[in-house]
């Protein structure tokens, strides 16, 4: 018979660590809440204190993570990230490959930009693993430690399938950074950058990615 899991006081001193690590806001990405803040503990103890254990959440995020909306592979991926802010340069090597692979077995990766179709936007049903997935990324970029630019390429296209157009934009403008940037990868920052009402931006990012094409015809 399995053991009753008994809810007990989280420790001041916890508490405190966890609202700073979270800035005083719910740690799901692009939410960030900062009123009805609680305490989620990942693996459903409520008497398993360690900080590792424990996200900051707003009301609706903490009741999607307990009804396993948001499951529990999800909640460390979102926990990492927020260690991730902290980490040094050298410990973010460290842990590179690793999340290379978590999110190449997410979305797969993409040698060439493949188009953002309006046939496939919104498609897929929004996994907040990809989430997690694109704040890791952008993190890695701060630290100047991108990743792989086939592996954003997916990521960005996963989440433009999942409607998550803002996210999309926040990873597709790393990739068009990048010099290995294709027209296509402009053309697909132009793409997002309509989606999300910068319609100025965008004329400019189809514009570089015409460039190749004008310079041809002289």
């Amino acid at each position: 018979m399995a053991k009753e899991k008994v809810s007990t006081d989280i420790p001041a001193d916890i508490k405190r660590r966890i609202k700073v690590e979270a800035g005083l806001r719910c740690s799901v990405w692009r939410c960030g809440g900062t009123s009805g803040l609680e305490f989620h503990h990942i693996d459903g103890d409520p008497s398993n204190h360690d900080p590792a254990n424990i996200l900051l959440l707003c009301a609706v995020c903490h009741d999607r993570a307990t009804k396993g909306e948001i499951d529990r592979k999800a909640c460390k991926m979102i926990k990492r990230d927020l260690a991730m802010r902290h980490f040094s340069r050298s410990e973010l090597q460290l842990v590179k490959d690793e999340i290379i692979s978590e999110i190449r077995k997410l979305v797969g990766a993409q040698d060439v930009a493949q188009p953002l179709a309006e046939e496939e936007k919104g498609t897929r049903a929004p996994d907040p693993r990809t989430d997690a997935a694109a704040s890791q990324a952008i993190t890695f970029e701060k630290a100047n430690l991108p990743l792989p630019i086939g592996v954003l390429r997916a990521l960005a296209h996963s989440l433009y399938e999942s409607g998550e157009f803002e996210g999309a934009l926040a990873v597709q403008r790393l990739v068009a950074v990048t010099a290995d940037a294709m027209p296509g990868d402009h053309s697909n920052l132009g793409v997002l950058l309509y989606e999300t009402g910068r319609k100025d931006e965008a004329e400019e990012a189809w514009r570089k990615a015409m460039e190749p094409e004008l310079k041809k015809l002289g």
